[in-house]
């Protein structure tokens, strides 16, 4: 027999269920399947009814404990730092008792080799490259001898800012005439650049920011 009210109310377990899920119920062993955090506490008693005679035997109760399988509670969402920073995370979560172990693979673009550890991260990244480089934690939580299945904390690695000139060679240096038209000085910037500001430009000298382009022209 089976009681979901701490004992108050018991009822004889006939059928396999849904949730649990019971087998062996007309045997000396009960099985119990598919428990959930809603079924903690639950009470469970044997009852033995001889073949012959009217006695019957009731066993003391057993306690169903199903613990919590823990999940991070702060956000997973993606991070970005500079390029060369630490990249720092302290795990949390609602289950009382909970522990963190965390790795991370190498990444293409990533100076550092593949890193874990337990608790808290702190783990430098260095991107090598000209575009930003995302690099994936996998955070595993355990509380009660019951883990999770791990979960992905992404960190965008920015490049260092860079600027280089797009435009023909040559454009960046003209001479020309009095009212005479320059050509289009272009400069391409890497996506870890906000943008491009020019000190010293001429009067009568323009610019335009156009995605990563910028554009000096009359």
């Amino acid at each position: 027999v089976v009681s979901a009210d701490g004992g108050t109310v018991w009822d004889t377990i006939i059928a396999p269920g849904t949730g649990p899920v019971y087998s062996g119920y007309t045997t000396s062993m009960l099985l119990v399947d598919s428990a959930t955090v809603a079924h903690d506490g639950y009470l469970y008693k044997a009852v033995m009814s001889p073949p012959c005679g009217t006695l019957t035997v009731v066993s003391d109760s057993a306690l169903l404990s199903v613990n919590p399988i823990p999940v991070l509670s702060n956000t997973t969402t993606v991070a970005t730092i500079c390029n060369g920073t630490v990249f720092t995370y302290t795990p949390t979560s609602t289950t009382p008792g909970t522990t963190f172990s965390w790795s991370r693979a190498a990444v293409s673009g990533i100076n550092e080799g593949a890193n874990a550890g337990a608790g808290n991260i702190n783990d430098s990244l260095t991107d090598n490259t000209s575009s930003t480089v995302v690099a994936t934690y996998v955070i595993t939580s355990t509380a009660n001898s019951c883990s999770n299945a791990g979960e992905d904390v992404l960190v965008t690695v920015l490049p260092d800012a860079q600027i280089t000139l797009s435009s023909g060679y040559g454009t960046d240096n003209q001479r020309v005439c009095l009212d005479d038209t320059i050509l289009h000085i272009d400069y391409m910037f890497n996506e870890a650049s906000t943008g491009a500001v020019v000190s010293g430009l001429q009067s009568g000298l323009k610019t335009v920011t156009n995605g990563y382009t910028f554009t000096i022209y009359d």
